[in-house]
Formats: C-alpha cells, sequence, structure tokens
C-alpha cells in the first residue's frame, strides 16, 4: 500500500496593496466600535438607573404536625429536639422539631420501627438464646431501601448493644429481641 501526501511549504504570498486595503479595513472597524460605544456611555442618564424591578414575592410556609396519643397510667416525659437536615442536600430544608410520642413502645421485635412514634431512642440489648439464631439490624436515615440510607447495622449471632438516636428515621431489626437498657 502506498500512501502519498501533498502539502504546501509556504503559504501564499499577498502583495503590499491587499495588506493595506486589509489594515485600513481593520482600522476603520476598531474606530466605529470605539465612536459607538462612547456615544451611548454619553448619552445615558446617570440618574437613570440601569433596569427597573420587578415586583417583590414573598413566600411563606408553615408546617404544622399534629400527633395524637392516647394517654397510658404512667405519660412519658415529652421529649424535643431540631433535626439538622440530611448529608447530602443542595439545599438546606427548614430545621424540623421531632417529638417522641408518649405512646412509642421500648418492646422492639422483628419489622420497621419510626423512631420517636413507633419507638422510642435510646440503648437497647439483644441477648442472644444459644440456638444459633442469627440478629441483624439498622438504623436508617430515610426509608429508600438504598444502602446509603443505613447509618449504621450490623449482623450477629452473638448478644449485642445498639443506640437508637432521635436524629434515625427508622430502625429495623430482623430476628432479635430488645430490651430497653438507657
Amino acid at each position: 500500500m502506498n500512501i502519498s501526501y501533498e502539502y504546501q511549504s509556504k503559504p501564499p504570498q499577498r502583495n503590499g496593496a491587499s495588506r493595506l486595503v486589509v489594515s485600513v479595513i481593520g482600522l476603520l472597524a476598531l474606530g466605529i466600535g470605539v465612536t459607538v460605544g462612547t456615544a451611548g456611555a454619553q448619552n445615558r442618564n446617570a440618574a437613570q438607573p440601569l433596569a427597573t424591578p420587578g415586583p417583590t414575592t414573598t413566600v411563606t410556609a408553615t408546617v404544622v404536625s399534629t400527633v395524637t396519643a392516647t394517654p397510658s397510667a404512667t405519660p412519658a416525659p415529652t421529649v424535643t429536639v431540631s433535626v439538622a437536615p440530611s448529608r447530602g442536600s443542595e439545599i438546606a430544608p427548614p430545621v424540623e422539631e421531632k417529638v417522641v410520642s408518649s405512646t412509642a413502645t421500648t418492646n422492639i421485635k422483628d419489622g420497621v420501627w419510626l423512631v420517636g412514634e413507633e419507638i422510642r431512642p435510646g440503648t437497647y440489648r439483644h441477648v442472644a438464646t444459644g440456638d444459633y439464631g442469627s440478629c441483624s439490624w439498622s438504623r436508617l436515615r430515610d426509608l429508600s431501601g438504598n444502602y446509603s440510607s443505613k447509618i449504621a447495622s450490623d449482623f450477629t449471632l452473638e448478644s449485642t448493644m445498639v443506640t437508637i438516636e432521635l436524629t434515625d428515621m427508622a430502625f429495623q431489626s430482623d430476628g432479635c429481641t430488645w430490651t430497653f437498657v438507657e
């Protein structure tokens, strides 16, 4: 296979007259641009604003949440905590207050439990039964089901402890029976 290349070693030469014409046209264009720019700046009234402001819109939002609780023989104390926005948020939402319901239990079995509504935050202990039963748990920041929603998790055949924070959205348990410690 034979490949041949052709190329020009020198650019075409222009005569002196064409160089002069191109230079004069360039200078004329520059002069016209400068003249138009300065004339526009002189004609502007200094007291007149560059833009007229449009109408202003104010948006006000009120977040209201209602919790209905059934009174029990010994009402649990109410705890209020400010919850910071989740990691990775581009725009920070308003700070929400999370209140522990008086009906929230401390008896956790298998399932997904909402922290503050269904279960109380705190430290819990699972005691292994010795029959080789497994226990898995997860503290969740949301209910998306994504791996990134897990704050902490474990799978064990032994006794274990976990501290559930009020800032957790939920707690998931499978094969464990939890006893409230504190």
